[in-house]
């Protein structure tokens, strides 16, 4: 799966927001993982 992330931006949005927070955030536009897109993005 390609990214726009580099890998100095996933490292910092694992130490400020959490691994799962971080990975939610990647899959919730696609509504991977039972991910739902928030209100304003849908």
């Amino acid at each position: 799966m390609a990214s726009d992330k580099t890998l100095t931006s996933w490292v910092e949005d694992f130490a400020d927001k959490g691994f799962r927070q971080t990975i939610r955030d990647r899959d919730r536009p696609w509504g991977d993982c039972g991910e739902k897109p928030k209100e304003d993005e849908a």
